[in-house]
């Protein structure tokens, strides 16, 4: 045991080091002490398990500044303190380095206001408050997260198995010549006949659709397709060429064309018995879809300048029409692609 009659907070230092009072168990203190000693003491004696003493902090006259030791003791068992005048604080800090006490017996007085403690505890409530908002928000982020990985973020299963024979040769051929005439960004109201007050600059630009949906109702009809994301080119080309559905992860690719290795309509019309000559004008993105496909005629252009409306366009203009009359003259079976680009570029340039 050791019991002191003297304020040791200044010589605290200079005692264990002089007595190596590191394996002390009990200390009996008679004086009147301030609480930042009893702090600095319970975090420097590692082995105290006992501890009386009497505090009075009302004749103090500065508050201690931020205590550097604040190690919590594990040995400390029982505690006995006569208090007077000990602000709240400073007492609940003192526990807070006691981790494994047992006993605790308090005689004296404590200097708090009952204003100042409800708003502690309206602080503690707050923040635990605030502790299970956290985590009930971040365990909701992780299921939606897991939803939105598993749900949006599909992962597509290639099937490299192509079909063989689906069309018998015994069907007549109807037409020698299939044009398929692709404009990007083309909308459904663009084309579709509208007989509304409304003058829009952009409705009913299209007249001749609509003259073939009346002259030649059983030869032509007039469809509305809503395309789930991504809507970008090359995905959607691959859509309309393999009748798969894109993954949203493949508009990463859209800059970085791949080969498509699935079956698709591209290689059937070379495969089947009606053999027909594929011929592919405009945007280039068809060439990095389909590297292997030997295109009878080939008049592309590159078409990630947006800026630039007419060269695409005008190429297929310039070339179509010939790359029909050779085809028809020749009366060959041909299956001849024109992808428009314009249209697109327009609206990506005003952006």
């Amino acid at each position: 045991s050791y019991s002191t009659a003297t304020h040791f907070h200044t010589n605290l230092y200079f005692v264990e080091e002089k007595n190596k009072l590191s394996k002390l168990r009990r200390v009996i203190i008679d004086c009147d002490c301030f609480s930042s000693d009893f702090i600095v003491l319970i975090s420097q004696l590692r082995e105290l398990r006992h501890l009386s003493a009497r505090i009075n902090d009302y004749s103090r006259e500065y508050m201690d500044k931020d205590i550097d030791h604040l190690t919590g003791n594990e040995s400390l068992r029982s505690l006995i303190l006569h208090i007077e005048n000990i602000e709240l604080e400073r007492l609940l800090l003192i526990f807070s380095l006691m981790i494994n006490l047992r006993i605790v017996d308090l005689n004296g007085t404590i200097d708090f206001d009952i204003s100042h403690l409800l708003e502690l505890e309206r602080n503690y409530t707050s923040f635990r408050y605030m502790n299970y908002k956290f985590l009930s928000l971040s365990v909701l982020y992780v299921i939606g997260l897991s939803f939105f990985l598993n749900g949006f973020l599909l992962t597509r299963r290639v099937i490299l198995q192509n079909s063989i024979g689906t069309i018998p040769s015994s069907i007549p051929i109807e037409f020698n010549q299939v044009i398929l005439i692709v404009i990007d960004a083309l909308r459904y109201d663009f084309i579709k006949p509208n007989n509304a007050s409304i003058n829009n600059n952009y409705l009913n630009q299209m007249s001749f659709v609509q003259e073939l949906l009346e002259t030649k109702p059983k030869q032509s009809v007039l469809f509305r397709l809503i395309a789930d994301p991504p809507t970008t080119t090359l995905q959607r080309l691959k859509a309309l060429t393999t009748g798969t559905l894109p993954t949203f992860i493949d508009m990463s690719y859209n800059f970085i064309g791949y080969e498509i290795e699935e079956d698709n309509i591209l290689n059937q019309l070379i495969k089947t018995p009606y053999q027909r000559n594929i011929s592919l004008l405009g945007d280039d993105t068809w060439l990095a879809l389909y590297p292997n496909i030997k295109f009878k005629d080939l008049y592309v252009y590159p078409s990630f300048d947006v800026h630039d409306l007419d060269t695409v366009d005008n190429g297929i203009l310039k070339h179509l029409w010939t790359v029909i009359e050779n085809t028809t003259r020749h009366e060959q079976l041909s299956f001849i692609i024109a992808h428009f680009v314009g249209k697109f570029h327009l609206i990506q340039a005003r952006k």
